[in-house]
C-alpha cells in the first residue's frame, strides 16, 4: 500500500534537525525536553540561531561552520552529549585544525569551496556526519 509517505520518509532521512536529534538520542538521551534543548543549543552555535535563513557571509565563516558541524558529529558519535564541553573542545581546536584551511579558501567563492570538499560536508546539506 502506498500512502504517500515515501517523500515524507526521504525528507526525514535528509533533514538536518532530524539527524541531529537522532545523533543526540544515540548518545543515550531520552528526555524529549533535554533533546530539544541540546539540539537548539547546537543550532545556535552552528548557525547563530538562524538555521532557516543561514547563509555564510565569507569563505572563512563557511569553513568554520562546516568544521563545527563535523567535529560535533564526531563527538556525538563517540557518545558525548555534553554540549557545553563539545563546543569548548571544538572552539579550542579551531586554530589547530582551521588556520591552514582558511588560508587556502581566502578569495574563493562558496561554490569553489564546496567543489574542494566532499559532497556530504557541503554546508548546503546541513548534515551531521
Amino acid at each position: 500500500m502506498n500512502n504517500g509517505t515515501g517523500n515524507f520518509t526521504t525528507l526525514f532521512s535528509y533533514d538536518w534537525r532530524s539527524k541531529l536529534l537522532v545523533r543526540l538520542n544515540n548518545t543515550g538521551l531520552w528526555d524529549v525536553n533535554e533533546l530539544i534543548e541540546k539540539a537548539t543549543q547546537l543550532e545556535h552555535y552552528f548557525f547563530n540561531g538562524e538555521y532557516a535563513n543561514y547563509a555564510p557571509q565569507s569563505p572563512e565563516e563557511h569553513i568554520t561552520t562546516i568544521h563545527k558541524i563535523r567535529m560535533t558529529g564526531i563527538h556525538l558519535r563517540s557518545g558525548c552529549n555534553d554540549v557545553d564541553k563539545i563546543i569548548e573542545v571544538v572552539e579550542n581546536s579551531k586554530a589547530y585544525l582551521l588556520d591552514h584551511l582558511i588560508e587556502k579558501v581566502k578569495g574563493k567563492s562558496i561554490e569553489e569551496i564546496n567543489a574542494l570538499i566532499e559532497p556530504r560536508a557541503n554546508i548546503n546539506s546541513f548534515m551531521i556526519p
